[in-house]
């Protein structure tokens, strides 16, 4: 089934909702209903629709765990605007996509949109929050709010970017399931708190003043420079990182961290074994005077930090393929690689 003719679907099944509405919360037609959806999705449509699917269905579960099977009729009108809220957001993620015809909205769907224009638009839906506070928990004009900046994101940036994660992933459900208004304004603070932080990430990296410029992928790369890595990391990492080669650059830099320890040290091991030495808190090599003196339990919990950059993220990139395509993930790697390194360099010029 091609996507096109999965989306005529899945609208036909939505059309259905207002009468499902109607019906008690015992009946047959709902779990149908369901099961054609989901036929729907699995054939048709891409797995993150799916996990909209079953993010629903988990809440579902949920419901019926403390209802010991039988929804009461609240729950029940609750669970089908959750799935509407869901296939609602599917629709309109390929309708803005294209896939069921272009949507003209103004010209906030350009390919190329300079980033003056691009701060003005994310602003703008800032604005629409606080309308949105006021409305009921079932409302259309939620999932039309959030649907259109994530396909914004999308366009702008990429679907692995770190703009359009965010904010995607501000929507998820977490924790216990609440009333459905309680857990709409929560869903809505979520989706403000995350786009709050895309605009002010792009404001202070200058986005405003160069209005001219087109949004690109320069940003993880001033970030890269603005933390100021160790130089053994920005040797092993910053061409590859530039280069997009994400899981190389954090395997390189954390063998840089254990030939640093390799030279400090003398020892000829390597890997768990290099690092268990090298810092053991019985009779270490490389000394952790971390608060201005010598702690056993201190020097112990660093060498289990050693030893789990080994173990954890060393080794995994050595011997397995392992795909990283978030740089912004990269540079929390990149920088746990730099903290190791510092705090060594930091420990020789408190103990020399």
């Amino acid at each position: 089934m091609d996507k096109k003719r999965a989306v005529e679907l899945l609208i036909q099944e939505v059309e259905k909702i207002p009468y499902l509405k109607t019906l008690p919360s015992n009946n047959d037609e709902f779990r149908l209903w369901l099961k054609n959806v989901e036929n729907i999705i699995n054939k048709g449509l891409e797995p993150e629709d799916k996990n909209k699917y079953q993010e629903a269905s988990q809440f579902l579960k949920y419901l019926r765990g403390i209802h010991e099977e039988d929804l009461i009729q609240q729950d029940y009108i609750d669970e089908i605007i959750r799935y509407e809220i869901a296939f609602k957001a599917i629709v309109q993620k390929y309708e803005i996509l294209g896939i069921t015809g272009e949507r003209d909205k103004g010209g906030e769907f350009e390919n190329k949109m300079n980033k003056k224009e691009f701060m003005t638009f994310l602003n703008e839906k800032m604005q629409k929050v606080y309308e949105l506070e006021t409305l009921p928990p079932d409302n259309v004009e939620f999932p039309k709010w959030y649907k259109t900046i994530e396909g914004y994101l999308y366009k702008v940036f990429s679907k692995d970017s770190w703009e359009y994660m965010t904010f995607k992933e501000a929507g998820l459900i977490r924790g216990i399931v609440e009333d459905s208004r309680t857990q709409y304004l929560k869903d809505l603070k979520s989706r403000e708190t995350a786009l709050a932080s895309i605009i002010e990430t792009h404001e202070k990296l200058g986005d405003e003043e160069s209005p001219e410029q087109e949004i690109s992928v320069r940003f993880p790369l001033n970030l890269f420079d603005a933390m100021h890595f160790h130089p053994k990391v920005v040797e092993a990492s910053k061409s590859l990182f530039e280069s997009k080669h994400y899981a190389q650059a954090i395997f390189e830099a954390f063998k840089a961290v254990e030939n640093f320890v390799k030279d400090k040290s003398g020892l000829s091991l390597y890997g768990k074994n290099l690092m268990a030495r090298a810092f053991d808190e019985e009779n270490p090599v490389i000394k952790v005077p971390e608060a201005g003196y010598f702690d056993k339990d201190v020097q112990e919990g660093f060498k289990f930090l050693f030893m789990g950059a080994t173990l954890g993220i060393r080794n995994p990139k050595a011997h397995k393929d392992i795909i990283q395509k978030d740089p912004y993930i990269t540079l929390e790697y990149l920088g746990f690689a730099s903290f190791l390194l510092k705090r060594i360099d930091y420990w020789e010029a408190r103990t020399s």
